[in-house]
Parts: structure tokens; C-alpha cells; sequence
């Protein structure tokens, strides 16, 4: 399957919405430039992340973590995710399905409680099951 790629601009237009729907005062400014065009260029090597599941995770986690915007980072991951499933013709459903369930685990790794392998179950469960499988829920308990 061929992938389709965000874009800088377009993942910085999709910031700024989250900040203007957050009805707060927050900067929608960048603060790692830089690293935020890294991270969308390495999600494009498929030698590094060769299946979808592995591209979303990385996006995700890194926004989350990283902390590369100067104001809502974890909402950003979320809304990033779900950009790209978009952009790779997910259903309506999973999209937002995926926007639902994110809230909790883009925390628990912007608060180091999950890791990014514990991340990328999560997420495929979401995308491919629309809920997280119990063998998943039993790696998160395990981890925190």
C-alpha cells in the first residue's frame, strides 16, 4: 500500500486549529522546528517503519514526548494521527474512534507511563479492531 505523507505546513495548520478550538490564550508556535520535519521525514523510510502502524506511533509518540510545540503537544499528537489516517483513507469511524480512545494513552506516554511498543498496540487495536484488545489492557497494567 502506498502511503501518504503529512506535511510541515499542513501539521502546523492542523496546530494552530487545535490551539484556536482550545478557546485559550495558548502560543501555536514551533519550538523544535527542525525536529518536527525530522520526525515527518523519518516516518517516510521504510526501512525504519515499514508497515502503517509503525509510522503512526512514531508521529504520535514523538509529538507527545518530544514536546517540540511550544502549547498542546498531546493534542497535537492525537489530531496528527488522526490526520494521517485520513490522509491513508481510513473510515470516518476509525477516525474517529481513534480521536476518542487517544486522550489516555498520548498522556500516559507524554508522562512516560506506556512506552512506544505498548503505544503501537494501542493503536493498531484502534485502527484495525476500533477497541483495545485485552491482551493490550494487560501490557498497559503491566507496565504502569
Amino acid at each position: 500500500m502506498s502511503c501518504v505523507y503529512i506535511e510541515y505546513d499542513d501539521l502546523l495548520e492542523k496546530h494552530h486549529k487545535v490551539i484556536l478550538e482550545s478557546d485559550n490564550t495558548e502560543d501555536p508556535g514551533v519550538r523544535h522546528p527542525e525536529a518536527i520535519r525530522s520526525t515527518l521525514d523519518f516516518i517516510r523510510d521504510d526501512s525504519f517503519y515499514p508497515l502503517f502502524e509503525d509510522k503512526i506511533t512514531h508521529l504520535v509518540f514523538t509529538i507527545a514526548i518530544r514536546q517540540d510545540f511550544l502549547a498542546a503537544n498531546k493534542r497535537t499528537a492525537i489530531i496528527a494521527g488522526a490526520y494521517f489516517l485520513e490522509l491513508n483513507s481510513y473510515s470516518q469511524a476509525v477516525v474517529g474512534n481513534f480521536i476518542q480512545q487517544m486522550e489516555n494513552p498520548v498522556l500516559w506516554v507524554a508522562t512516560r507511563q506506556i512506552d512506544k511498543m505498548i503505544l503501537w498496540h494501542i493503536i493498531h487495536d484502534l485502527i484495525h479492531d476500533l477497541e483495545i484488545s485485552e491482551h493490550t489492557k494487560l501490557l498497559i497494567a503491566t507496565y504502569q
